[in-house]
């Protein structure tokens, strides 16, 4: 009975381990195209989506816009993928990937709009 109460244990402790650490590892803060640049792991940098114009690419399979960031920098994010719907409506864009040359290859787009439960005066 003891020995099956510790692989017991032994078993939830390594799950918890193993989650915790894919937990840390799916985490990362916001950062600067700056900071990213410098980085050799995916990152997320949220920023405003610069002239709300979308190109696509690679026969549709793919999208590209200019996304600035906090510090006003202006970079291409190329995404190999469909545009989300509701990009043309975002207030921000945080966007998860890396630099590949002098572009942002984004892996995940996330779009941020604003509330459809605001007061129709208080929207920027």
């Amino acid at each position: 009975m003891r020995r099956r109460h510790l692989i017991g244990i032994i078993i939830v402790v390594l799950a918890i381990s193993f989650c915790g650490m894919a937990l840390r590892d799916s985490l990362s803060p916001y950062v600067s195209f700056a900071e990213a640049r410098e980085s050799t792991k995916i990152v997320q940098v949220k920023g405003d989506f610069v002239d709300k114009k979308v190109s696509l690419w690679d026969e549709g399979r793919g999208i590209s816009f200019f996304l600035e960031d906090e510090e006003g920098t202006r970079v291409r994010v190329v995404y190999a993928g469909a545009a989300p719907d509701n990009i043309s409506h975002a207030t921000s864009v945080v966007v998860a990937g890396q630099y590949q040359g002098a572009d942002f290859l984004a892996e995940r787009i996330l779009v941020k709009c604003p509330s459809k439960y605001q007061v129709e005066g208080d929207r920027q």
